[in-house]
């Protein structure tokens, strides 16, 4: 373990400076270290013990009868029917025939590797974590302040969250002519001769949908346990998250694009912790945005500081979920709209950035070389690279108006008089 650790340290290392020999060098090696699983094994073992996690978690967390009965209904076995359901579909009837004991143990070796890349980037987090709290000593008295939201607050944030996750999947169900439209429109545009069909497109949709319970009900619990043994997040802590989600097209290349393309470049970490996000063949805004043990293996929170947000209520739905997953996982019905990340779906292109090409990319990327060139004079997204957080965030507002002014919750409803402050001026001072 302690060995995997420091090799994906350096992995990491060499990618922020730039020392490519170094780090195709340092991926080979933690290449080496996973064992091969079938795929349609790695599939059911992912799903299934996450499932197993999340149930144990909520009946362990100190969470309400309801939240879990919740959970169950809404969550876990949508997820398990879904899943299951669209490996049948996918693989055929025998997708189940490499469950075996040496399947499974080869399972459990690669997941506990999994957990050398979770420290790395849990690493990465602590080290952002106290260097605000040094900064936060800096501060106003005013602004030295953490805050824990009450349990029953986080549960009812998270079921209302799902919901809405439900009806944009309906809404995804009822226009699925549009983005059937849209994938083939990007697939006419780069003279490729692959089509989708509405009952395709509605296929990866139910599929999709059905994965993304598992990160609500796993990452946002987890946190607020962490919170009710004592875990506290200050508001220096907020900004951090803030900044880093509205600079995300920029600030994707420290963490986001190293880890993925790592699970790109090392088969067995796709199957374990990326293949769930690439399978279906379109990509839709309810998407998880990962596999389904992607966060996990990503320190909970496939970008570095937005992890502080997890137990606050409707935070990260809005800003990620209803912002830059939605705009990059859309397959939008205009060649106008054309993106890259749209493109790594739906063509596996070989851009591990968010939505624009980093220095990596250009200097890597087949896709970028063929057709950069011909996007750019066609679409505006790949033409200006700042167009992407700029209509992430417009998509933030419209989605946070419509929540509060059409359903009454949502961020700017949270009732602040419920929220446990705490001054750490004043602890100081005393």
């Amino acid at each position: 373990m302690l060995s995997s650790y420091i090799n994906v340290w350096k992995i990491f290392l060499a990618s922020w400076f730039q020392k490519w020999d170094l780090q195709k060098k340092e991926i080979e090696k933690f290449r080496q270290q996973f064992k091969k699983v079938p795929v349609t094994a790695n599939l059911f073992y992912n799903v299934v013990y996450m499932n197993v996690f999340i149930i144990v978690l909520l009946s362990n967390g100190g969470f309400s009868e309801s939240f879990q009965q919740f959970a169950l209904w809404w969550a876990v076995l949508p997820s398990l029917t879904a899943s299951l359901s669209f490996y049948r579909y996918h693989y055929g009837p025998s997708f189940m025939n490499e469950i075996s004991w040496k399947t499974n143990s080869n399972w459990l070796q690669n997941w506990i590797l999994l957990q050398a890349m979770s420290l790395v980037n849990l690493t990465q987090t602590a080290i952002i974590y106290v260097f605000g709290l040094v900064i936060e000593k800096m501060l106003p008295e005013s602004l030295q302040w953490s805050y824990r939201f009450p349990l029953g607050m986080i549960e009812e944030g998270v079921q209302n969250s799902l919901r809405c996750f439900y009806g944009l999947a309906i809404i995804l169900a009822l226009s699925t002519p549009l983005w059937t439209k849209g994938y083939n429109i990007s697939m006419e545009v780069l003279d490729r001769k692959e089509r989708i069909r509405n009952l395709e497109t509605l296929i990866d949709l139910v599929y999709q949908t059905g994965l993304t319970p598992m990160f609500i009900f796993s990452t946002i619990p987890l946190f607020a346990v962490a919170e009710s043994a004592g875990f506290r997040v200050h508001l220096i802590h907020v900004v951090f998250a803030a900044i880093e989600i509205l600079l995300v097209n920029w600030t994707v290349q420290f963490k986001f694009c190293i880890n993925h393309q790592l699970f790109h470049e090392i088969q067995p970490l796709h199957a374990m912790a990326h293949i769930e996000h690439h399978i279906a063949k379109g990509v839709h805004s309810t998407t998880l945005g990962s596999g389904i043990w992607e966060s996990w293996s990503a320190g909970h929170n496939i970008f570095i500081t937005p992890t502080f947000l997890s137990t606050f209520p409707y935070l990260l739905f809005q800003s990620l979920y209803c912002g830059i997953n939605m705009l990059t996982h859309t397959m939008w019905p205009s060649k106008y709209w054309i993106q890259y990340h749209t493109l790594h779906h739906i063509i596996l292109a070989d851009i591990y950035n968010a939505n624009i090409p980093s220095s990596y990319d250009y200097k890597n990327s087949k896709t970028v070389k063929q057709y950069d060139e011909k996007l750019k004079a066609i679409s505006p997204f790949v033409k200006y690279p700042a167009l992407s957080d700029c209509v992430g965030l417009a998509l933030v507002i419209i989605c946070g108006t419509i929540m509060h002014q059409g359903f009454g919750i949502g961020v700017t409803r949270i009732d602040w008089d419920e929220v446990i402050w705490h001054s750490h001026h004043v602890s100081a001072s005393s």
